[in-house]
């Protein structure tokens, strides 16, 4: 009897704990179900989707939350933001003409010229004394020239005196032919003085021309963007010493797209930002057009100018470029950000009777923030504006925004039967 009760609780023992185990597992299995949907909600509070209420009874389906807003008339305007460098309008090298050792410095680099205007000076002393020398030879040939012409006009007037007496048979035919001989001679020697003093002045022209090429003065207006010159440096005939650039107005080079080319014109307006103004706009116009398209970018070049009057946009900084593009008024407009694509093209979700339905559109012009619709919607109509990238056409969606309240028929939550098991 003992025997027999010993060997039947041994075998009631695993019984008993397979069932503990059981048991255990069952309990677990269901505290991962509710941590599971604990879980869940933190994450998607008001999403789409199945919510379990209870262990897969009574499930309610949620509506998507979408915000949405009305299609309006209204005006855009579309802007290609480019990216590109500021340039001078020209710039030119300013070369010495005469070598020598620097006497002194005008100019600054930075600061603005006019034509002709003395950046600096190259010694010339040598050329001050030739200058001397040569007003004085100067003034002895004016003084050789007045003698000449004075002994011409006697000479003249001995040849007319004689003339008469030689008519009057007073002189001899040999003291005419003398008065003629001088008059002869003194118009040789006005000649003579009248070419010495051409030749001095030609000589003169010729040094206050070297005396002029002491001076480094720039041939156009502009500003000083870079200068050698310095007190006692030694420069050479020829040679560059010193840049000039025209910056007001100054210039922005970009390339536009290949696709945009044809809405560009010479006088087309943008701005332009750089990071040192930021963020203050300073207006352009287009200027040139480039004549062929780069084959490895597919993109145009293209210059603007910019009024620089305070000269605070410089050559080489990098400018941010807002340009105008096209505009379309008294248009229907939708915001950007309602748009999706797929292969078909753009479409939007329009909500009729608490339902968002997939409906494909034709734009225009594009916006930053609104876009130009010019087929598939009519004015009033509501698209969905954010939480579109979820929805599914036809799903039931909960709207919320300020154009919420003019959405009709809105859709009722799904109700699935008991027992049903849902989708989790």
């Amino acid at each position: 009897m003992g025997d027999g009760n010993v060997k039947s609780q041994k075998k009631q023992l695993p019984i008993k704990r397979i069932l503990t185990w059981v048991v255990v597992c069952a309990v677990l299995v269901l505290l991962g179900i509710r941590v599971n949907d604990a879980i869940s909600a933190k994450r998607n509070p008001t999403g789409s989707g199945a919510r379990s209420a209870g262990f897969g009874w009574g499930r309610t389906q949620e509506l998507t939350t979408v915000r949405v807003q009305a299609v309006k008339q209204g005006t855009v305007q579309e802007f290609a933001t480019l990216s590109g460098t500021l340039e001078p309008s020209y710039q030119v090298d300013v070369t010495a003409r005469r070598p020598g050792r620097v006497e002194s410095v005008q100019a600054q680099v930075g600061q603005r010229v006019e034509e002709g205007q003395v950046l600096g000076t190259v010694e010339h002393r040598d050329l001050l004394l030739q200058q001397r020398q040569m007003e004085a030879n100067l003034a002895v040939s004016q003084a050789g020239l007045r003698r000449a012409e004075i002994q011409r006009e006697r000479s003249y007037a001995d040849y007319q005196r004689v003339e008469q007496l030689f008519e009057q048979k007073a002189a001899t035919e040999q003291e005419l032919k003398n008065v003629m001989n001088q008059l002869r001679e003194a118009d040789v020697q006005l000649e003579v003085a009248r070419a010495q003093l051409e030749q001095v002045k030609t000589n003169s022209e010729m040094l206050q021309l070297q005396l002029d090429y002491v001076n480094i003065d720039t041939p156009v207006a502009g500003v000083l963007l870079s200068s050698s010159l310095t007190v006692g440096s030694q420069v050479n005939n020829g040679a560059s010493v010193a840049r000039v650039a025209g910056i007001d107005p100054i210039e922005v080079v970009f390339h536009v797209p290949e696709r945009d080319i044809a809405r560009l014109s010479v006088g087309q307006p943008f701005s332009i930002e750089v990071d040192a103004f930021a963020p203050k706009k300073f207006p352009g116009t287009v200027a040139e057009l480039g004549t062929t398209v780069d084959p490895t970018t597919r993109s145009l070049k293209v210059r603007g100018v910019i009024p620089n009057p305070d000269l605070s946009l410089r050559p080489g900084m990098y400018a941010k470029i807002d340009l105008f593009i096209a505009t379309a008024d008294q248009t229907l407009t939708v915001p950007r950000e309602a748009l999706l694509t797929d292969s078909n093209g753009l479409y939007v979700f329009v909500v009729r009777d608490g339902r968002a339905l997939q409906q494909p559109i034709t734009v225009s012009v594009q916006g930053r923030e609104m876009v130009a619709v010019t087929e598939g919607l009519s004015e009033g109509e509501i698209v969905v504006t954010v939480g579109q990238q979820r929805l599914r056409d036809g799903e039931a969606v909960r709207t919320v925004g300020s154009e919420a309240a003019t959405v009709t028929g809105q859709a009722k939550p799904n109700l699935t039967a008991p027992g049903g098991g849902g989708s989790r």
